[in-house]
């Protein structure tokens, strides 16, 4: 009986170190990334609303429209932004840039429990007309700015 020993080929030899080569590298290439110490989590705290204190007080010009809205929030306020529409209609973003709103006599923080928030030369102009029955919202935040999407 005759044994028959088959020679490997080199082209499989080389095929399979190539492949070796290959697992090695992505090995080195992927141990090689870092990331940097960081902290991730969650947690939770009270949020309170602000709430007006004082009727607001309406200023209109002599034409008939809207020239400005004062509010007395009960604490102080970083920045505030309002919205006036129509009766029972929920406000979209549009409502909340027709007007400005400023501090008035804010603190060293910038912060203010009374605001005027004026509608001016070039922005939507509220009419009494059209806004006779409205419902005037605000946003305000204790730090930082009011974002509206």
């Amino acid at each position: 009986m005759t044994r028959r020993f088959r020679t490997r080929k080199p082209a499989g030899l080389v095929t399979l170190a190539a492949a070796a080569i290959a697992a090695a590298s992505a090995y080195a290439y992927t141990a090689s990334n870092a990331l940097p110490a960081h902290d991730a989590g969650i947690g939770e705290n009270t949020v309170s609303g602000f709430t007006v204190s004082s009727d607001p007080a309406y200023t209109w010009n002599a034409d008939g429209t809207l020239h400005s809205v004062e509010l007395v929030l009960d604490k102080p306020a970083h920045d505030v932004k309002i919205a006036l529409v129509n009766h029972g209609t929920t406000p979209v973003a549009s409502d909340w840039s027709n007007s400005t709103c400023a501090a008035n006599s804010p603190d060293v923080n910038g912060k203010s429990s009374d605001w005027t928030c004026t509608y001016g030369t070039g922005l939507s102009q509220i009419t009494v007309g059209t806004q006779q029955d409205s419902d005037l919202y605000f946003a305000a935040v204790a730090n930082g700015t009011v974002t509206i999407n």
